[in-house]
Formats: structure tokens, sequence, C-alpha cells
């Protein structure tokens, strides 16, 4: 967990920014900073509406100065320290970028009005506020606040699951949230203040024209009046946005619970399943519970859901939702041509009549509400349902363009895709660069300081990673470099590679360890018992290590009669292993425990455990400079080749997004093509039938009379 101690230095790097501080402007009211004397000569109305203005200038800076805070301090330290992809900043602070745009426009225009006077007193200020709340701004303004506060409960949900699961983001937050510029406010107390800032406007421009004259400043009043209409509709908007949003969440969240085995049959032919809910462009209306009153007067409740052309009647079993039907009914109800009727009996006030108008089926639906209040608001919100349907005919939407939402909702989450690669890219370039810092570290470890100035970057010299065939063949090269320096041992060791391996040759400081007999193995091997050999036995030594044979081979095609001869041999080559040992372990001493130091090998466990108790202490020899340099190089090189391939995997898979993206474009480029073509054409055939029809209308009755001639001029040819 990082330390909470560096806030001096957190503050330091933003201290000179002018965007995230108000200094300057710390008076709280236009009064304060006006005179007595000439206050004692305005009217109690003038200061109050100057004040007004004044505290609308000083909340949209502050307000400013918070939505700078947002960017520079946590969305830009999200994405550099924490390394959040621009996907997860977007889903925390939606349209930020668009609303700082908005915004410090607004107040350029707020502050340059300020300053035409020396006093820093405003005339007519309605103006600019609906220039900033109208035209082409506010819907840029009901736009990104719609977006913003639509999506402001999935934000910090988010948020929160960042906090709990990322111990970097949680404490990224904590070192900023404690810095001065954010006076301890933390993500959900900025994200609070933007969703409220709409309400805050439509309080500060009443204030306004409370105290605002309607003789004197008529003009302006009535532009603050207006003002305050287009604040109220971006209000009406945003909550129409909010209301959306959750029904769209509302929606997917009966999909998922939704038992993908019930289906459900209606006019006869057509079935609805659980895909279809969300098919053809479906929105969810309304839904609620209300009771079926079927044909034996008894009520069964359920979930009523109605979306954009039908009604489903849906219910719960063991938290799952199921068609649901009774006297042979259909549990979908389509919208179009249906009548919603309150029933008319004086007993039951809270009855609702569905009269399905068909010719091939129609059916009629009694629904009870809880109370009359209910009925009345059910009544109201299905008619409007009916009205706002579609044609049966037309369907929700087309399926062409159905098909291309959907294409353009999985291009969506492609870009969100590569973009998380590109961000893994970037971690994996940084567990590399951290992993080579460690082996530096082992390097200056080692005193192999001027190792690191001889490594060869995987980088060009224009900071661009070579290749991926390049670092490969270098890769190659540098571990054929590293063999040869490990197959390379000291002379002192005396190891090398014995004759079973086939194919392979000894290397030149190889000694063969002389193996005994089978009789005498255990007959006073390791006992100096004879001071100094024969000179027979060193002449078989010597004919036994130049042929690659051990003498106690030797001995057995040697005559029977030579006793002892193999005993001595044996004695004298034990004597010759023992020094070999020791003189080959001199250079292991200082990396010896000390009580092993002077320790003599068993020669009764044989050569075999003796050279694997040497390799064992050759293992922990450290690398010799060349051999440090040939590994830390061979690091780099491996590093470079999985950045590369990693980074041309990305690649491919951004350049398979941009082709996907620009087939949906020119495919969709197409069908409007054909569409407009379609049109020009029926355009240039109606104009045709209507030529037609007037060169029949003033010429119709002279054809008439042209033809009766051509039949009673036929009629007398043939008499």
């Amino acid at each position: 967990m990082e330390s909470l101690v560096d806030d001096g230095n957190a503050d330091d790097e933003f201290e000179d920014d002018p965007e995230l501080s108000v200094k300057g402007h710390e008076s709280e009211s236009w009064s304060e900073t006006i005179d007595k004397k000439v206050l004692k000569n305005q009217k109690a109305k003038y200061i109050q509406r100057q004040d007004n203005i004044w505290e609308l200038i000083a909340t949209e800076r502050q307000y400013c100065v918070n939505l700078k805070i947002m960017q520079k301090v946590f969305a830009t330290g999200m994405r550099s320290e924490c390394t959040l992809p621009d996907s997860a900043i977007n889903r925390i602070f939606p349209e930020l970028d668009e609303l700082i745009d908005l915004h410090q426009a607004f107040l350029a225009s707020l502050l340059n009005r300020q300053d035409k006077k020396p006093d820093k007193s405003i005339d007519h200020i309605g103006d600019i506020l609906i220039q900033h709340f109208g035209g082409p701004t506010g819907e840029r303004m009901k736009k990104s606040y719609g977006i913003f506060c639509s999506r402001h409960k999935e934000g910090i949900d988010y948020y929160k699951q960042l906090y709990k699961a990322d111990r970097k983001f949680q404490a990224f937050i904590k070192r900023v949230s404690s810095m001065a510029y954010t006076k301890r406010r933390g993500v959900q107390d900025f994200v609070t203040v933007v969703t409220m800032r709409m309400t805050k406007y439509r309080t500060l421009i009443e204030n306004i024209i409370k105290n605002t004259k309607d003789s004197k400043d008529k003009n302006d009043k009535e532009n603050l009046n207006k003002a305050l209409d287009l604040n109220k509709d971006i209000l009406r908007h945003i909550d129409t946005s909010i209301h959306d949003r959750n029904q769209e969440i509302r929606l997917v969240e009966i999909y998922n619970k939704m038992d993908a085995r019930s289906t459900a049959t209606y006019d006869k032919i057509k079935k609805f399943k659980k895909s279809d809910l969300t098919a053809k462009g479906r929105k969810l209306r309304y839904e609620g519970v209300l009771s079926w009153r079927n044909a034996r007067e008894k009520e069964v409740e359920m979930l009523v859901v109605v979306l954009s052309d039908v009604i489903l009647c849906l219910q719960e079993t063991d938290k799952k939702y199921s068609f649901f039907a009774q006297d042979n009914k259909a549990s979908v109800i389509p919208l179009s041509n249906l009548i919603v009727r309150e029933k008319g009996s004086t007993k039951d006030n809270r009855g609702i009549y569905l009269i399905r108008q068909s010719r091939e089926n129609p059916e009629m639906y009694e629904l009870v509400c809880k109370s009359s209040q209910e009925r009345k608001e059910w009544i109201d919100l299905l008619r409007k349902a009916v009205n706002e349907s579609p044609e049966e005919d037309e369907g929700v939407i087309n399926e062409t363009e159905e098909e291309h939402r959907e294409v353009i909702g999985k291009l969506g989450r492609l870009r969100e895709y590569v973009e998380l690669l590109e961000y893994k890219d970037k971690e994996l370039e940084k567990f590399c660069r951290d992993r080579f810092s460690i082996v530096a570290d082992i390097m200056q470890v080692y005193d192999y300081a001027d190792v690191l100035q001889n490594i060869k970057s995987c980088y060009d010299d224009d900071g661009e990673l070579r290749c991926a065939s390049e670092l490969v063949r270098l890769a190659i090269e540098e571990a054929s470099v590293l063999a040869s320096l490990y197959q390379t041992l000291p002379s002192s060791t005396n190891l090398g590679r014995s004759w079973s391996s086939v194919g392979e040759r000894q290397s030149p400081t190889y000694q063969q360890v002389p193996l005994p007999k089978r009789a005498e193995t255990f007959n006073g091997f390791d006992q100096d018992q004879v001071k100094s050999p024969s000179a027979s036995t060193r002449s078989a030594v010597d004919k036994g290590d130049s042929e690659g044979r051990t003498p106690s081979l030797l001995n057995l095609h040697q005559d029977s009669d030579c006793e002892g001869g193999a005993e001595a041999s044996i004695r004298e080559t034990s004597k010759s292993v023992t020094v070999n040992r020791r003189s080959s372990s001199n250079i292991l001493q200082q990396f010896l425990p000390t009580s092993s130091r002077h320790e003599e090998v068993d020669s009764g466990n044989g050569s075999l455990l003796a050279m694997s108790n040497m390799l064992a202490i050759t293992s922990i020899l450290p690398p010799t400079q060349e051999q440090a340099q040939s590994v830390t190089q061979l690091n780099e090189y491996l590093h470079g080749i999985l950045l590369a391939v990693n980074k041309q995997d990305s690649t491919l898979e951004h350049i398979k997004y941009q082709l996907a993206d620009l087939t949906v474009r020119s495919r969709k480029i197409e069908q409007d093509q054909e569409k407009k073509s379609l049109l020009r054409h029926n355009k240039q055939m109606e104009e045709i039938r209507n030529r037609h029809v007037c060169t029949l209308h003033f010429y119709g009755k002279p054809l008439f009379f042209v033809s009766k001639s051509l039949q009673i001029c036929m009629m007398l040819i043939n008499i």
C-alpha cells in the first residue's frame, strides 16, 4: 500500500495551475466590493440583484474549477498512475470534456459582460442565459447532462468496485482526496456536484427575476423568464433520460430473470420467446403488479410488462419469470387495435377491460387493480402506450435497421476490447522494465556495473521497438554465445563429458576416474598402506590413461600370477583421485560452509556420486562477466520478443476492428444510396402517372370520339 505522507508534493504538482484555483475572487457578494457611500445611493432591490448575479458568476467559476479538478487530478491520474483505459474513465466521468467546453465558454461570456463596467455591475444578463440554455448549446447541454446524470448510478457502482478490488486505485484516491485542491472530497462528491448543477441554475435565475423591475428592465426580465423555461426544459430532458436509462436497465434485469424455456403463442401462429424481449428495438414503457380475473371469477396476481408494441403477462416462480396464461388466452397482447376500458360496474371500481380487436382471434381480458386511483393511472398509461404503439404491419423497427444497430453494438464492444488489449500491452511493457531493473540490481551485486553499459536495447534509435524477426535472430545468436560460455569451464574443476555420451568428445581437461574391482571394493580402498607405488603400477596407470581405461580394468588382461598388482593399482588410483578432488575444490572453499571445507569425498560411493557432488558445487559459482553480460543481453532480447509479439497481435486486432467498421459504414452508405435511388425512382414514376392523368383529363373526350369513329369505319368495311 502506498504511503500518504507525500501530500505536500502532490499539492506542489498543481500549485501554479490557475484553472484549479479561485484566488483573487474571494468576495462572496457584489456589495462587499463597492464602497459603502456608493451603496447608500442605490436601492435595495438593485443591490440584491447584483448580488444574485455575482453569486451566479462565482458559483459558475467554482463549478468550472471542480470540472477541471475532475479532469486534471482524477481522470488524468487514473490514466497515468492507475493505467486505466479511457473506456473505464468515461464510465466514471461520462461527457466530462464536453461539459468543460460548455461551461468554460459560458463563464467567459459572463466575465466579459462583468468587465464592461469598473464596478463589475451587470445591467442585462438574460441574453447570455438564453444563448447558454437554448439553441445548439442547449441541445449539447441536454445530451451531455442527460448522459452524465442517467449513468450516474452505474458510474458510482463501477467506481466502488474498482476501489474495493484495486489497491493501487484505492491508494491513489486516498492520496488525491487529501490534497488541498480537492478539499478532502472524493469522486462521489464531485460527481454529485455535476448532477445538481442544473437544479442550482433554476434557483439562481429565479432569485435574479425576483429582484428585476418590470418597468426598467422589462426586456431583460422577459429574457430571464425565457431562460428559466429553457432551463426547465433541460431538466425535463434529464429526467426523461434518467427514466429511459432506468427502464433499459430494468428490461435487462427482466431478460436475465426470464426462463429460457418459457415461450408464448399469440395470434394463433406467432411465437414470443425470451430473445424477443429486446429484439426489434423494443423498450420498456411500464411495469406493475395486477390481477387477472378468469372465467371462474378467480383473481391471480401477475406482473404486467408493457413494451413498445406488446403487453406481457408474467409470473415469478423460483426467482424466474415465465409467461402466464389462463382460460386458453394468450399471455402476449399486441397493442395495435387494442381497446382499454374501465369496468362499468358500480360495485367494482377497480376493473379494467382489455379488448383485442381481431377478425381471426378477438379476445377480452379483465384486469383488477388494487384501488380506483391505481386503475385510473393504469388506464391512462395503457391508452398512452396504445396511441404511441406502431401499426401491426409496420413493426417496431425495420429488421435491417435492427441488424445494423446490433452490428454497431458489437463494434462498440470490439473497440473496448481493443483498447483493453492496448492497455494490457502498456502494463506488460512496464512489467518488463521493472524486471530488467531487477536484473540490473543483480549485476550490481556481482560488481558487473560495466555490463549494463554494453547491453544493446531492443528499441532502435527512434525509440521504436525492433521487429520480432530481428529480435528472434539476435536472441538465437546470443543464446549460442551463452551456451559456448557455459560449456567452457575453468580447468581446475576437472569436469568433462565421459565416453558414455554418444557422439560427443571429451573435454581436454577431463580425467578419467578409475573404477575399483568388485572383489576389492571394500578391502582398504581408502587406506594409504603403500607409501610409494611401484614403477609397474605407474606405467599401468599411464597406459590406462592413454587408452581411456582405468587401471583396474587393465589388470584384468594381465597374468593372474601378478598377485597384489591390482590392489596396488587401486590404492594408487585412490590417492590420485583424492588429490585431484582436493585440488579441484580449492577454488570452491570460499563458497562452502566452514564445517565442510576439509571433508573428504567418500570414494566408496563411486565416481558417479563424486561427479554429481562436483556439478552441484559448480552450479553455485557466480557467473563471469562475459556470462553475466550474455545473460542480461538475452533477457533484454526475450523481453523485446514478448513485447513485439503482443504488440503485433494488438495491432492486428485493431486493423480487424477498423476493417469491420469501414465495412459496416460502406454497407450503410450503399443502403442509404439504394433508398435514395428508390425514392427518386418512385418520385419519377409518380410524376409520370400525374402527367398521364393530366393528358387523359384534357384529351379524354377527343380520344373517345376518335375511338368511336374507328369502330364505325370498321363496321362499314365489314358490310
